[in-house]
């Protein structure tokens, strides 16, 4: 296995400890999603920022200051979109949507960057987009008939692709520089970004600085799983990369459902047997198309 595969499991592992988190704590003790964006991804960039400097040294105005400053703005876009929406519509129905970024980016990168892969990639990519849906959903065929905004619906589109076009754009960028100037603009600029959008929301601060804690921890975790994200897209594929992500549902789904069973008093999730065999679907077609999507490059 390639040293960015790896990478890209080590980020999938990181933002499932993200999502958990969340699910324990963060979704109970804030109300405000727009102040709840803001801080997560303010502690997010600053920590990608850091991590520029320290692993690559404070950057010079170049290029990578305007491809970096892209990405910040495509990123704060995007996370605005995602906790707008959210705040109109059920959590469990919106967040799959998002898993929709593996084909925009297998789109993308196709008209973009002239990247094509084998028939057994794209059919193992739309597979774990499948699978993503099914183990999110209660019941995956009727939620989506249960949107009860339509703000909602383009919000978790748009998000999906503005995250897409991030995507695709840095692996464009880092061909053949170092990723690092890149990465700290990008953060210099979501930071700047973030504390924008928290002045102004600073109406709502008063009642939702319970729970900021939980937010710094979860968006400085979210922070360096995305450097390492970016670092495995730098050295591979935007679109393997973003399919093999998709493997934090298969930690998450198993991280809760040990929890709910050994401490249902801090996470009681529905654990009947039609729930179980969904969810054991859903991971069965994340993992076979995980297999799929990487198996050309495995052969390599």
């Amino acid at each position: 296995m390639q040293l960015w595969m790896i990478l890209g499991f080590i980020s999938a592992f990181g933002w499932a400890l993200v999502v958990l988190l969340n699910k324990f704590v963060v979704d109970s003790e804030i109300n405000d999603t727009i102040f709840s964006g803001s801080m997560h991804s303010l502690f997010n960039c600053v920590i990608i920022a850091l991590a520029a400097v320290l692993l690559g040294g404070l950057p010079s105005l170049e290029f990578n200051a305007l491809a970096g400053s892209i990405m910040g703005v495509l990123f704060i876009l995007a996370n605005y979109l995602w906790f707008s929406g959210v705040g109109e519509e059920d959590v469990s129905r919106f967040a799959p949507v998002l898993s929709l970024d593996v084909a925009f980016i297998a789109v993308l990168s196709l008209v973009f960057l002239g990247e094509s892969f084998p028939s057994v990639a794209y059919a193992g990519m739309g597979t774990a987009v499948a699978g993503c849906v099914f183990i999110s959903l209660e019941s995956p065929i009727k939620s989506f008939y249960k949107f009860d905004s339509r703000y909602a619906v383009v919000a978790a589109i748009g998000s999906a692709f503005v995250y897409s076009v991030r995507e695709v754009f840095f692996q464009y960028a880092s061909s053949g520089v170092s990723t690092w100037p890149i990465l700290f603009y990008y953060g210099l600029t979501g930071s700047i970004m973030s504390v924008l959008l928290l002045v102004l929301s600073k109406d709502s601060i008063g009642g939702s600085i319970t729970g900021s804690e939980h937010l710094a921890i979860s968006g400085s975790l979210a922070g360096a799983s995305q450097v390492v994200f970016f670092i495995a897209i730098s050295l591979g594929s935007a679109s393997i990369v973003s399919t093999i992500t998709k493997s934090r549902f298969i930690v998450v789904f198993l991280a809760a459902t040990a929890v709910s069973r050994l401490h249902p008093n801090v996470l009681d999730e529905e654990l009947n047997r039609s729930t179980l065999v969904q969810k054991t679907l859903g991971l069965t077609m994340i993992s076979v198309g995980i297999v799929a999507a990487t198996l050309p490059n495995l052969l390599v």
